[in-house]
């Protein structure tokens, strides 16, 4: 019995490692690949990311009983602001009032804005790289719709600070 408590703690490390290095290679390949979209980054370390990333696929589908990760997996490691929260967890901890404060300022609603612009611009570039009209204009759609929200923001912001001084 104890033989088999022990098997079974081992094969959990083992996918909760598997899973820690996918997220630790794919993290870094696409950190890596963004920046070259955007016109930095280190091309010729993208072969090797890659071949990391596909080895540590299989690494992960070893441990899970030869399932590949399922696509929430991958869009969970992905999540740039659950990314932020892992390495920086005092902004989750926050406390209400701090929260209460930056949604007064609008300082919530305008780091929104700018998220949503960001995924827009990168689905625009993904887009134009495989010929896709409709889905690089849905995507500058999406843009505008956040420029235009941040815009709001803005204004509400200065319409409120204004308010708040008299």
């Amino acid at each position: 019995m104890s033989l088999r408590i022990v098997s079974d703690q081992s094969e959990e490390i083992r996918r909760q490692q598997s899973h820690k290095r996918l997220k630790r290679d794919l993290r870094n390949f696409a950190a890596n690949f963004l920046r070259l979209v955007s016109g930095f980054g280190r091309a010729l370390d993208l072969l090797g990311q890659l071949e990391k990333v596909s080895a540590a696929i299989r690494e992960y589908a070893e441990a899970h009983d030869g399932k590949l990760p399922p696509q929430k997996v991958i869009h969970g490691i992905l999540d740039d602001r659950a990314a932020l929260l892992e390495n920086r967890p005092w902004i989750e901890e926050a406390e209400e009032t701090e929260r209460a404060r930056w949604n007064a300022i609008g300082e919530n609603a305008r780091s929104e804005a700018i998220a949503r612009m960001i995924r827009a611009g990168l689905r625009i570039a993904a887009a134009s790289f495989v010929d896709q009209l409709t889905q690089r204009s849905a995507a500058e759609s999406n843009f505008y719709e956040a420029l235009f929200r941040l815009d709001e923001v803005r204004r509400e912001t200065r319409k409120n600070s204004r308010s708040r001084r008299k």
